[in-house]
């Protein structure tokens, strides 16, 4: 069993692969029958001929099956199970190989992958947004940092010390985002996904609706979550419950 990502969604799934080589067999010689079974982990990797069934030596990363070398592909055994639907199926690739973006923004899935980070932590609030990103294998520093905030290398969230506390938190969440979601190039697509997830983890949709039910002021909700003024805005109208905030509760 291993990782890998959904090419069209970004959703990471636990399944069984395969590596399928271009060579014959030394066994049996059919052609192109070779296959390295769970070969996205490094170790261990098991030759198996497909006609066969031969077990060999080698695999698709050093000398293949009869000391020579082999090209090959990866496939996967399972469907997205996310969004793969019974007209399009979903392509899971390795997860090192995930560069593409989707096509168009993906808010729902945005939301989706928030809201199960937020309970895998315990459904607390306010959100510790930096543990969170900590526990995803992110560093965040705060430093004089001349842009308004940034993931460096993939690993490293850089925030701006002189921003208000809010606002470096829906920072952090923003950043968090890129990463869960594989997000490689600069896009305007991406910010709407980032954007998307860290005002859900922030200010999770089901929280939300009892702040507002509760019949608490704007202020007050946005101190409930420790949220700035606009990730408050931006929640509440993506959610759809700004205009049940009545005349006397708006900011």
């Amino acid at each position: 069993m291993t990782v890998a990502v959904c090419r069209e969604c970004g959703q990471r799934s636990t399944l069984r692969s395969s590596f399928e080589l271009d060579g014959e067999c030394p066994e049996c010689g059919t052609e192109e029958a070779l296959i390295a079974e769970d070969a996205y982990d490094p170790e261990p990797l098991e030759l198996i001929c497909c006609d066969c069934r031969a077990h060999l030596d080698g695999g698709p990363v050093g000398a293949g099956a009869a000391g020579e070398d082999h090209e090959g592909r990866y496939t996967v055994e399972d469907r997205c199970p996310f969004c793969s639907t019974d007209e399009e199926r979903g392509e899971i690739v390795p997860l090192e190989s995930f560069k593409t973006p989707r096509a168009q923004p993906d808010t729902p899935t945005a939301r989706a992958a928030a809201h199960k980070l937020w309970v895998e932590h315990g459904r607390r609030i306010p959100v510790d947004v930096v543990a969170i990103a900590r526990a995803a294998g992110l560093t965040v520093v705060a430093g004089p940092f001349a842009h308004a905030g940034r993931l460096r290398e993939g690993h490293t969230i850089e925030i701006p010390e002189t921003d208000a506390v809010a606002r470096q938190r829906f920072t952090v969440a923003h950043e968090l985002g890129h990463s869960i979601l594989r997000h490689t190039v600069p896009h305007d697509k991406l910010e709407i996904e980032a954007n998307a997830f860290a005002a859900e983890l922030l200010l999770p949709r089901e929280e939300l609706r009892k702040a507002v039910n509760e019949h608490l002021a704007f202020q007050q909700i946005a101190a409930r979550f420790k949220a700035s003024r606009p990730a408050t805005l931006y929640a509440l109208a993506d959610a759809r419950l700004f205009n049940k905030l009545s005349s006397s509760r708006l900011p």
